[in-house]
């Protein structure tokens, strides 16, 4: 038997329809200090954020966020079935993102834009209280730019 939260993604899995909730806010982020942008649109807001700079590529990792748009949750969900060996479009392929830090006052103290982001891990539920697009990004993790590969030996 599927309970809580596990419930709550098969349902939304399967269709089912969910129940109703409050629409989302006018600044459904607010409460977080950072957020994700595709396209200068706000499409998530996290608690956590670190990134790490390599030689070509960066990587990502933001957790305890909140996302209302369904563009992202579907591009991040396709990455993570195709690494799984599941068939997707590729279409959607790699996104440039920016990642931007808000102060105390709520305005933007920074941004760090990445080009070419993959999904390598995504984990999200769910939260029909926030409203039938709400979902809570537990962790997302992002390749950005194009990974260095080794040079063959001589």
């Amino acid at each position: 038997m599927l309970v809580g939260s596990a419930f709550l993604l098969a349902a939304a899995m399967l269709g089912w329809p969910q129940l109703p909730g409050a629409a989302a806010p006018a600044d459904p982020y607010k409460a977080f200090e950072y957020r994700l942008r595709f396209d200068s649109s706000d499409i998530a807001g996290f608690r956590e954020y670190s990134a790490r700079y390599g030689t070509g590529s960066q990587s990502i990792s933001l957790d305890g966020g909140e996302s209302y748009d369904a563009g992202f949750t579907s591009w991040a969900a396709d990455w993570v079935k195709a690494r799984g060996g599941q068939a997707v479009d590729p279409a959607p392929a790699r996104r440039s993102i920016v990642v931007a830090t808000l102060d105390d006052a709520g305005k933007q103290a920074s941004a760090a834009q990445f080009g070419l982001c993959l999904v390598d891990e995504f984990q999200a539920v769910p939260d029909p209280s926030k409203g039938k697009s709400a979902v809570s990004v537990l962790h997302v993790h992002l390749t950005c730019g194009y990974p260095r590969l080794p040079s063959a030996p001589r």
